[in-house]
């Protein structure tokens, strides 16, 4: 079980052009490891590079703070957390963990 289901309709590259044409816009993300998670250096990169088309005015990055539904997601280490948010500081892109 994946924790993004998007629903039917909808696509990555329309979500992230709607972002860009809103001002003020904070981004949330959930990062996770294990191997339905998205804490790996391509998705990573990727995820950089949709989040700079967004150009947001902050971007608070996070992980599980409870149980996961499956065992295949497992939370990141402060450590980890503090990765992610040296990669949008390398693009100046102001970011917090929570």
């Amino acid at each position: 079980a994946h924790y993004n289901e998007p629903a039917d309709g909808f696509t990555l590259q329309e979500t992230v052009e709607g972002l860009a044409l809103l001002e003020d816009v904070t981004l949330q993300s959930l990062f996770t490891k294990g191997p339905e998670g998205n804490f790996f250096p391509d998705h990573l990169a990727a995820w950089i590079e949709q989040v700079k088309k967004i150009a947001p005015v902050f971007v608070q990055v996070y992980s599980l703070a409870r149980k996961s539904p499956t065992q295949t997601l497992v939370p990141l280490e402060k450590e980890e957390l503090l990765q992610v948010l040296a990669l949008l500081e390398r693009e100046k892109i102001p970011a917090g963990s929570f």
